[in-house]
């Protein structure tokens, strides 16, 4: 059994929570729901064989997989007013908002069996939603987080949206494909440069999931091994499929993903036997990088990194600690400003 069916269990034997675990039991049928309405779930080849509840307890366990992927961060903040903190940013607020909540219950789950909140405390859980769609609504969301309120009352739950990062990535996104159609109508030098640097600052969208009956984590201890979207071409070559962002990726078909900066994406594909990467396929003015596309921009992304690391060895780091006023710097003993170079060059 899984630590996520342990914890649900852990849930089911407290008696004293019979009401506020009936809550915890819709959040998971609505979790599940939004999973199989979005077509992301696959079956056991021995679904049929399975009993009801094996089957429920299967499917459940996907739908926080599933939400998982909408998970950013999780941190443990510093206590407020004593009690402790938690936050989460997390993202789809109207595409998975349950499956978003199961994952947080999960988690507060997780604390309540080890004890991580002492009796008589008050403790806080803040959700800050960075969505990549800036027009995304965030009500469902506030809904899902409702229930959570109604299964653990002991909580303080704050939620609030930050869209700023979402709007920069949105608007690298729009520019991108932008280049994309610029290129196809002219490849001219100067708008193929533009297009490398955006797909270099870029974050792509890569369809991505677990395959059936895989477990949650790999035997070696190296993480989730997930299956990826390709397509092959017609001269038998295969490629990996990404989209500049979530709703690009929509046109095509909704499943679950994974976001990936070219530094993340670079050393998948080359270690791969796959050709590339295509960007958009079918769904606008597509781009198709090649092996040796995607080394060239690896090698000048780290060659601009490390010219930056050096630059970052002539910047003075102790006047970037203290601002000096002008008195500071009028009442600085002589030995003090010889030290910060104040007195200039001697005149010969």
């Amino acid at each position: 059994m899984s630590s996520f069916q342990d914890l649900y269990a852990h849930a089911a034997a407290d008696r004293d929570r019979a009401m506020q675990f009936m809550v915890i039991q819709e959040i998971r049928r609505r979790a599940v729901r939004e999973m199989m309405d979005d077509g992301v779930y696959q079956p056991a080849e021995n679904e049929e064989s399975m009993t009801e509840e094996e089957v429920a307890n299967r499917r459940a366990e996907g739908a926080y997989a599933y939400g998982l992927h909408s998970i950013i961060d999780v941190r443990v903040l510093k206590e407020e007013e004593g009690n402790p903190a938690y936050a989460a940013a997390v993202r789809n607020s109207a595409t998975k908002p349950y499956c978003i909540a199961l994952c947080l219950q999960t988690k507060l789950e997780e604390l309540l069996r080890n004890g991580a909140i002492p009796e008589g405390k008050d403790p806080v859980f803040h959700i800050i939603v960075t969505n990549d769609d800036p027009a995304e609504v965030i009500q469902p969301l506030v809904d899902a987080i409702d229930q959570l309120r109604a299964a653990y009352p002991q909580w303080r739950f704050t939620i609030e949206s930050r869209s700023e990062e979402a709007a920069a990535r949105a608007e690298v996104a729009k520019e991108l494909r932008a280049a994309m159609q610029a290129v196809q109508d002219d490849p001219k030098p100067e708008n193929t440069q533009k297009l490398m640097v955006l797909v270099s600052a870029a974050r792509l969208v890569f369809p991505a999931q677990r395959p059936a009956g895989a477990p949650a984590e790999a035997a070696d201890g190296s993480g989730v091994h997930l299956q990826f979207g390709k397509v092959r071409t017609q001269d038998n070559k295969t490629y990996f499929m990404a989209f500049s962002d979530h709703a690009k990726m929509a046109e095509w078909k909704r499943m679950s993903y994974v976001e990936l900066s070219l530094n993340e994406y670079a050393p998948l594909i080359l270690s791969s036997r796959d050709d590339g990467v295509i960007i958009d396929p079918n769904v606008g003015a597509s781009l198709c990088l090649t092996r040796d596309h995607i080394e060239m921009l690896q090698q000048q992304v780290e060659m601009f990194n490390n010219m930056m690391e050096n630059l970052g060895d002539f910047i003075p780091g102790e006047q970037a600690d203290k601002e000096e006023s002008i008195d500071d710097l009028l009442n600085m003993p002589p030995e003090e400003k010889k030290k910060k170079g104040l007195f200039g060059k001697k005149k010969k």
